[in-house]
């Protein structure tokens, strides 16, 4: 026990360090129940609690395998590992709004709707809930957008509220900008494609977080199983290879980067604006590399490497 107490205690004041950096890595879920089975998942939160870090994000359509039998899946594995470990310290975000995973643009963002899910996801979650999301709003109404609006500044009363997956962020804009009602918006954000500018009116006002900073697990080698994040989700790697292999040339003398995954994270990191990373592991392994390679970033200096990632994007 006493050693255990040792790691963590280590672990936390590693984190402790990323924080003055302001900035966070996040356990995404999305794979949860497709291509990752429960016990993985447990794994994985062992290793990601252990090490310090408390961020969890999710989804009520995660995984979106298409498969009705996983509906909620990702929350309800979450729920059993926090029952069964008796935590109450975790910071997760949930994004609702998808009336299923079969990762169509169907949703249901009422007011009613949205104001019975946070208090179903605060029942659920008690105090490790940190953050209630608007997740894929595709609507181009504003009356409409307007009511999800006004059941976002009643949430906020009790929990941190924000957006992802916006088609019309100015329309959130247009009646939140004299508010502190949204506190951060998750946005798809790597080397080859970045949605930050399309929420500029919020980039003074709140965080934002990236999402599919490798873009569902690239790799230099261009080698996948059957069950890997590409694979699955019918990723046409042939359009990034060319870039890859610039990539790959730009990093085979570093001794920072040792993956694609790893490059991703600098780009992230570096990127104005951007104070967290999701990262979606699918290995207890693999979320181990993952955090020694943030803790490593962000104490070397990766500016220069930045502005050439910078060039390469172009």
């Amino acid at each position: 026990m006493g050693n255990k107490r040792k790691k963590i205690s280590s672990a936390i004041g590693r984190v402790s360090e990323v924080l003055m950096y302001n900035m966070d890595l996040i356990l995404g879920t999305a794979l949860w129940g497709w291509t990752v089975p429960e016990n993985t998942c447990f794994k994985i939160l062992d290793e990601f609690y252990q090490s310090g870090f408390r961020g969890i994000d999710t989804a009520t359509n995660y995984p979106i395998n298409k498969d009705k039998r996983y509906f909620r899946f990702a929350e309800t594995v979450l729920k059993k590992w926090i029952d069964a470990n008796g935590v109450n310290d975790l910071k997760v975000t949930i994004k609702t709004g998808s009336i299923d995973n079969k990762g169509l643009l169907e949703n249901n963002l009422t007011y009613s709707f949205l104001v019975m899910s946070h208090e179903y996801y605060r029942e659920k979650f008690e105090n490790n809930l940190d953050t209630f999301m608007v997740h894929w709003d595709n609507r181009d109404d504003e009356e409409s957008i307007l009511k999800t609006i006004d059941s976002l500044k009643i949430i906020r009363k009790k929990c941190r509220v924000g957006l992802s997956g916006i088609k019309n962020p100015g329309i959130y804009f247009k009646y939140l900008k004299k508010t502190d009602t949204v506190s951060s918006i998750q946005i798809k954000h790597n080397i080859f494609e970045s949605h930050y500018a399309r929420y500029s009116h919020f980039h003074d006002l709140v965080s934002f977080v990236a999402y599919g900073i490798n873009v569902g697990g690239l790799k230099f080698d261009n080698k996948y199983h059957t069950s890997s994040s590409i694979s699955v989700r019918s990723v046409n790697t042939s359009s990034y290879q060319h870039c890859l292999a610039d990539l790959q040339s730009l990093i085979s003398d570093s001794k920072i980067c040792r993956s694609f995954n790893d490059v991703s994270m600098v780009y992230a990191i570096n990127s104005p604006g951007i104070s967290g990373i999701i990262s979606g592991a699918s290995s207890k392994e693999q979320i181990k590399e993952t955090i020694d390679s943030f803790h490593n970033l962000l104490q070397g200096d990766t500016s220069t490497l930045y502005h050439r990632l910078l060039e390469i994007r172009k």
